[in-house]
């Protein structure tokens, strides 16, 4: 048995075992309460790659157990968990044919949204970068740089936390990082210091048409194989009926319910049509609830591919995920 040694005032997860009983890599462990030792069902557990990018995840079941089967290669867990800290655990190689158990410690939440992080990016030479990606794994969503390379990220809850910087044209680079309430972590200036990279290719001549599919389409063709939503491309509304605008679309798709306004039929129970209105997105990017988003005006019908909806979070992919979901979501993909 080894474990992994914890850095300073960080929970991480022990590395209990490792074997070759079976030809397939397995990821699997236990979550559980740092000072209780309690097992916590429901905790949702992610398994993400060297790039930051969720792979899969899984939620842990009454005995707070929980299992991947992934390929070999660098990997890192995070756990979200209610009233407990989000935790990103270090990195670790699966190897071919390995089995690797954790044991994930967890401590519970304190005081939300007191601590922070701050930063600059830069190239080598030291020019900042503006409009560079910053996703912090413990806020609710990424952000850019200003025209100054510089970051600012509030609300965060103490503990754990990593930070990954991304720009055309250059590396990216994560660090990792404790947080402590009330306090804003200002990075030193090399800290994102970026290296440009540039590939030189041949020059080629393509004849041909292009194709249409793009890649957030092919996402959409691959989800609705698996058939866990509601899914409608224009070819379909269009043989349909005369459709005039999207919201003639969506019901179409009978996901609609009576009430008045924009509500998904297994939602509408929960609290009013107001109250509990689907989040909407655009070719991947998050608009808003639908009650404060005008869906024909965002979405014209002339414009309109495919769309897809999720009543539910169970069967709901985990980039459209987020808070506010348990009401529904609703995805437009445009041509």
């Amino acid at each position: 048995m080894c474990t992994l040694a914890p850095k300073p005032f960080l929970f991480i997860g022990i590395l209990l075992a490792s074997s070759h009983e079976t030809a397939a890599q397995i990821v699997r462990g236990e979550v559980v309460d740092s000072l209780t030792e309690t097992t916590l069902d429901g905790a949702r557990v992610i398994l993400i790659d060297r790039e930051e990018r969720p792979v899969d995840s899984t939620q842990t079941d009454s005995r707070g157990l929980f299992q991947f089967r992934a390929m070999a290669g660098e990997y890192r867990l995070r756990t979200k968990v209610e009233s407990y800290t989000t935790s990103t655990f270090p990195t670790f190689y699966l190897k071919n044919n390995e089995v690797i158990q954790f044991r994930l410690l967890l401590p519970k939440l304190t005081r939300q949204g007191t601590a922070g992080v701050a930063g600059v990016v830069a190239s080598g030479s030291g020019q900042p970068i503006s409009n560079a990606t910053v996703l912090v794994s413990t806020a609710e969503r990424p952000l850019r740089t200003d025209p100054a390379g510089r970051f600012r990220v509030l609300n965060l809850p103490p503990g754990s936390t990593s930070v990954t910087v991304r720009a055309i044209g250059f590396e990216s680079r994560l660090i990792d990082l404790v947080l402590r309430e009330d306090h804003v972590v200002t990075l030193p200036a090399e800290t994102f210091l970026l290296l440009s990279v540039v590939t030189e290719l041949d020059p080629i001549v393509v004849e041909g048409t292009a194709a249409r599919t793009r890649r957030p389409l092919a996402e959409f063709w691959k989800r609705r194989a698996q058939a866990h939503g509601h899914f409608i491309t224009r070819s379909e509304f269009m043989q349909e009926g005369n459709p005039q605008t999207a919201t003639d679309v969506l019901k179409r798709m009978s996901i609609l319910s009576d009430r008045q306004g924009l509500v998904l039929r297994r939602t509408a129970g929960r609290g009013g049509s107001a109250r509990c209105a689907p989040l909407i997105f655009l070719d991947g990017i998050f608009l808003g609830s639908a009650s404060r988003a005008d869906i024909d005006t965002a979405v014209p019908l002339a414009d309109l591919e495919a769309v897809e909806a999720y009543t539910s979070t169970a069967s709901m992919p985990l980039e459209f995920n987020r808070t506010g979901a348990t009401c529904g979501v609703i995805a437009f993909w445009t041509r």
